[in-house]
């Protein structure tokens, strides 16, 4: 009897480890994707992260091969467990549907390390995408264009819309046809809320913004920060945009003990990678909308580069 239940205990010990396994692989993967912006989005990049699905996938999907059928012979055994309580007189379809909660218990934990990445990252995403920006004081929809549309759309590359709790406002990106490198930021007045700032031009060559002809230089690149605004970026080994990147920007205001968050990227629509939701605070004095027009500036470059038909797969963070 107690080598039985050593046995036993052996065996549920191999099970949760084996589960526990399928779990963390899932979390991870899922979490680098819910939130791009993280330290685990940022080391899963690259080769450790290929590496890292590969494995994944892998063990997971190899691992059906044994459990699937396992599930399935632990609810055929249930089933005849309970014709066989029930009595002969009982039918095979009268004993499934008395042990429909049993089945579906045997099937799950027979395949669920399979699928539950796509269920894991549409809930998830979805209520990161409703909840992420309570507690600030409001956010933004950055709205890029497709590569199919950038020849109609041009010199229109993209929208913000911001929601606070006095109303809302939009401001329009656009590119400057001759110098692709200058964008104009600017205030469409179709809200109740008048911008801070109404009017900003960027250089992304030269690294400098304009407001109200005084022109101030800021970092671009992975490194994004506005030292006279004294903006940087919360975490800096999470790199900014690139070529083709995601805006990971987690903006603070930083003035010696003084520290705030100002603006921080959440993710693309699950169906839409060109539009990006932010969170905003306002204040120190409306600097957020700076950040937010070089954040748009990648977004649209974001955009346009994750709905190109070879990165189709990809599209929609």
């Amino acid at each position: 009897m107690a080598d039985d239940v050593g046995a036993l205990c052996c065996a549920a010990f191999v099970f949760v480890i084996i589960e526990l396994i399928f779990f963390l692989f899932n979390y991870y993967e899922i979490y680098s994707v819910v939130f791009p912006g993280s330290t685990v989005a940022n080391n899963l990049s690259g080769g450790g992260g290929t590496a890292f699905t590969v494995f994944k996938w892998m063990i997971c999907w190899c691992s059906g091969a044994f459990t699937v059928p396992a599930g399935g012979y632990l609810a055929i055994l249930g089933i005849k467990g309970v014709a066989d309580a029930l009595g002969n007189g009982v039918g095979t379809c009268i004993a499934c549907v008395l042990a429909l909660p049993w089945i579906g218990v045997c099937l799950f934990l027979g395949s669920w390390q399979m699928w539950i990445y796509w269920l894991g990252t549409a809930l998830w995403s979805n209520s990161v995408w409703n909840n992420a920006c309570n507690g600030w004081d409001g956010y933004a929809l950055l709205q890029g264009i497709q590569w199919a549309d950038v020849s109609s759309s041009l010199p229109y590359v993209g929208t913000v819309t911001v929601f606070l709790a006095a109303g809302q406002y939009t401001m329009q990106l656009e590119r400057n046809n001759q110098f692709h490198n200058i964008y104009y930021f600017y205030n469409l007045n179709l809200g109740n809320v008048t911008p801070t700032y109404e009017n900003i031009t960027y250089n992304t060559v030269n690294n400098t913004f304009t407001i109200n002809n005084m022109t101030s230089h800021f970092n671009g690149g992975t490194d994004l920060a506005f030292p006279t605004l004294d903006l940087t970026l919360k975490d800096t080994s999470i790199p900014f945009g690139g070529d083709c990147g995601f805006p990971n920007a987690n903006l603070v205001y930083q003035n010696g003990s003084t520290s705030s968050n100002v603006l921080n990227t959440v993710n693309t629509a699950s169906s839409d990678c060109t539009e990006l939701k932010v969170c905003v605070n306002i204040e120190p004095r409306g600097d957020f909308e700076i950040a937010m027009g070089a954040v748009m500036i990648q977004q649209y470059l974001y955009g346009v580069c994750c709905t190109t038909p070879s990165s189709n797969s990809d599209s929609g963070d």
